[in-house]
């Protein structure tokens, strides 16, 4: 069975980085008309073929979708975003596409840090798992031409895809079940 070429193979050979190579494969702009011609012609030689080039079950493009929770909301006592994550996964991988998850220090939100999953340009759509500073949000946009979806919070003032869970109705029903059952004294 051949090897399969990764893009540290092709950087090796021409001695350039693995983000130049993954820049010159996806068309990104920082790398020279010359280089990527190089780069192109040595992965066609080589072989090479991109882990997202295949097909998902329904017979389009497979799909890598970026996931991002901050360090904040991933805690071994906030389960909350670890089932919001598991079913994201769940439905990615049952339509045969990918998630990659990643997490975001307080000082990668804080200096507006690009995440690893972003560097190489894979990604197809980004989602914003819990919320994020808006400067952090605004960078992530202003960085990147894939779609941003926000999962559990919003920003009002901008155009942005969001899905919210119902907690003011949540709280309402579990409060009145809790009067139904007789309680008087409630307190959160």
């Amino acid at each position: 069975m051949a090897k399969n070429v990764k893009l540290a193979d092709i950087a090796n050979q021409l001695g350039v980085s693995v983000v130049t190579v993954s820049k010159a494969l996806s068309g990104q702009k920082g790398v020279s008309d010359k280089l990527r011609e190089k780069i192109i012609a040595l992965a066609d030689d080589l072989g090479y073929q991109h882990p997202s080039k295949g097909k998902n079950e329904s017979g389009s493009r497979k799909q890598n979708v970026g996931i991002l929770i901050h360090e904040k909301h991933f805690s071994k006592y906030n389960s909350f975003y670890l089932q919001m994550y598991q079913m994201l996964v769940t439905q990615l991988v049952g339509q045969g596409d990918y998630g990659i998850l990643e997490v975001i220090s307080r000082e990668m939100e804080q200096d507006c840090i690009l995440p690893n999953i972003l560097k190489e340009g894979n990604l197809d759509a980004i989602v914003l798992l819990g919320e994020f500073s808006k400067s952090y949000c605004e960078f992530l946009k202003s960085e990147n031409k894939i779609a941003v979806y926000c999962l559990d919070f919003s920003d009002e003032k901008k155009e942005v895809n969001s899905v919210i869970s119902d907690s003011f109705y949540g709280a309402y029903y579990l409060t009145n079940y809790l009067f139904e059952q007789g309680h008087k004294d409630i307190a959160f």
